[in-house]
């Protein structure tokens, strides 16, 4: 939240950040890092990314910062290996990184005792990009999608699978939060992109004084460049990943076709992979 001013200053007396993610470029929350990186790189603090998987086209497109590559995928169980714990200790005290941003999904963020005892100058925060127990909610919108494809796929959604869900969902709820838990108590803080989403944690997981003061809530580091546009074409544009469950694109396309006749002369266009 403060700026660092950069005059008088040398390079390594300055914030050193770093990000833990799969890639480099994949979606919108891996484009909030490196837009993050550029906001802190203009304030003179360094940032380093450390991921899964990456190419050359992908290094040449890095606006900033520094590239390791972590023998396990960050998307896995592997995410805090032997071999992966070891290489980001080492460069984490090497090069004196004071936060970093952790962008995977929950069940794979605990952090070990053994990083943070390595690292004691070092917090960990991690960057949730969706509401608290998101996946009990993808499950759901998957299912509620599919039942909108046919009837054959509504009988199949609301008289087979949707009873065995309401057995087993109260256990498969506990189990979750016992995840969430185990995430959240061992980071140094939470940072979630909305304050609904922060109060959600504090209620679905009956967090105390201490505990709610290190989530922090705000909206994504993306810039707004040049001035807006009034003249513009006719269409409403949806870019993202095609996914019915999280995106929810047959909704969208439902409203269009209610809309659509009063507007013969828009177009809706979808900018994106998936099915």
């Amino acid at each position: 939240q403060q700026d660092v001013n950069v005059e008088g200053s040398e390079k390594e007396d300055l914030l050193h950040v770093g990000f833990l993610q799969e890639r480099l470029f994949d979606g919108g929350a891996e484009m909030v890092s490196l837009r993050s990186a550029d906001f802190f790189d203009k304030r003179g603090v360094t940032s380093t990314f450390f991921v899964s998987e990456v190419d050359k086209a992908e290094k040449n497109r890095l606006p900033c910062g520094e590239i390791i590559t972590l023998p396990h995928d960050v998307m896995s169980y592997d995410c805090f290996s032997d071999e992966n714990v070891a290489l980001l200790s080492d460069e984490i005290n090497r090069r004196d990184i004071r936060i970093l941003f952790i962008n995977a999904e929950t069940k794979y963020v605990v952090v070990p005792a053994m990083l943070r005892q390595q690292t004691p100058r070092c917090h960990y925060v991690y960057w949730q990009h969706l509401p608290p127990m998101w996946e009990i909610i993808n499950k759901v919108a998957g299912k509620a999608a599919r039942a909108r494809m046919s009837v054959g796929r509504w009988i199949e959604v609301n008289l087979l699978w949707r009873p065995k869900y309401l057995f087993q969902r109260g256990r498969a709820i506990k189990q979750l939060r016992e995840v969430y838990l185990r995430c959240f108590r061992s980071v140094n803080g939470l940072i979630v992109l909305h304050e609904c989403y922060r109060q959600e944690w504090i209620r679905l997981f009956a967090l105390d004084s201490e505990e709610q003061s290190r989530i922090y809530s705000f909206i994504n580091t993306l810039p707004i460049n040049g001035e807006a546009k009034i003249e513009k074409k006719k269409q409403i544009v949806f870019v993202g990943r095609l996914s019915l469950a999280d995106k929810q694109v047959d909704l969208l396309l439902n409203l269009w076709r209610r809309v659509a006749p009063r507007l013969p002369d828009w177009e809706l266009r979808f900018h994106g992979t998936g099915r």
